[in-house]
């Protein structure tokens, strides 16, 4: 049993197939949250929103976007609105890392990681 409660609540969780992302995601479904789950590959998106409906009971919907397109990030908003009514908790955990030394960076890539 969760410590917390979170039922009736809606949580996006960004970057949530793997890793740290996926734990939270986990815990907030655990917790009876209402969880959307997103990141860039879709496949990875849809196997992980399955896992944690079957797991967990609850209501997870798996939307697909990359959080440095502005566009994609109104969608996922708007997504998350049409199906739960609501958004309450936002993990913004997303994130990107460009495997390089600071002098091989270029201000695109810095500006990206930043």
């Amino acid at each position: 049993m969760s410590e917390m409660d979170l039922t009736g609540k809606t949580c996006l969780v960004t970057g949530a197939t793997r890793g740290i992302g996926r734990a939270v995601a986990e815990a907030l479904a655990a917790a009876g949250a209402d969880v959307v789950i997103s990141a860039r590959t879709s496949a990875d998106v849809e196997h992980v929103a399955k896992d944690l409906d079957y797991s967990f009971l609850g209501r997870v919907l798996g939307i697909a976007a990359d959080v440095s397109n502005p566009e994609d990030c109104s969608r996922l908003v708007q997504e998350t609105a049409d199906a739960f009514g609501r958004l309450d908790v936002l993990v913004n955990n997303a994130g990107v890392g460009i495997l390089a030394s600071i002098e091989e960076l270029s201000v695109e890539d810095w500006e990206t990681q930043i």
